[in-house]
């Protein structure tokens, strides 16, 4: 059995035991606010890191450059229409 207390944090423990051979599960529970109700399935995780490039230019003649910043919210706006009704919460690393 495996309790997790860090697991709004770093995953500290679930990482610990993941690199631990021969520990198999068939099933698996996780704790959380059901109200007490047996539920099946779990949202899950979802974590990437998106790089994106761009090419500096000077502000008087911007076809010459590429803008990273105009890529990137292609990038997260095309991945937040997929996504669907789950919302994206992009923090800073």
């Amino acid at each position: 059995m495996l309790f997790t207390v860090s697991e709004e944090v770093d995953h500290a423990e679930m990482k610990q035991a993941h690199s631990m051979k021969g520990l198999e599960a068939k099933y698996l529970i996780i704790g959380g606010p059901t109200e007490s109700k047996l539920v099946v399935g779990h949202k899950g995780c979802l974590r990437f890191i998106i790089r994106v490039t761009g090419k500096a230019c000077h502000f008087g003649y911007p076809e010459q450059g590429s803008s990273a910043i105009e890529k990137l919210i292609k990038v997260v706006y095309r991945t937040q229409t997929q996504v669907g009704s789950y919302r994206l919460f992009i923090r800073n690393r």
